[in-house]
């Protein structure tokens, strides 16, 4: 993997360190782990495919709607 030459002046040894560990570990450890998820996420991204528009259109959340949503979780939390 190569690391660019910015991230040297940006970041310390310790902090690349930590970077890809998390990055390489996010889904777990083992290898087979690793697989499963991206066999998992490659099966949502067909899945999706395979929708007519009306499917997708009911199926998933548009950004703005996702934000708005969050922004009233929160408004929930502060009462």
């Amino acid at each position: 993997m190569e690391i660019h030459p910015d991230n040297f002046t940006d970041f310390s040894e310790l902090e690349i360190i930590a970077h890809c560990l998390h990055e390489m570990t996010f889904v777990g450890f083992e290898e087979e782990e690793i697989q499963e998820e991206l066999q998992r996420i490659d099966k949502i991204s067909e899945d999706y495919k395979n929708m007519t528009d009306e499917e997708k259109k009911a199926n998933t959340t548009s950004l703005d709607e996702l934000l708005k949503d969050l922004e009233n979780e929160d408004d929930k939390e502060d009462e």
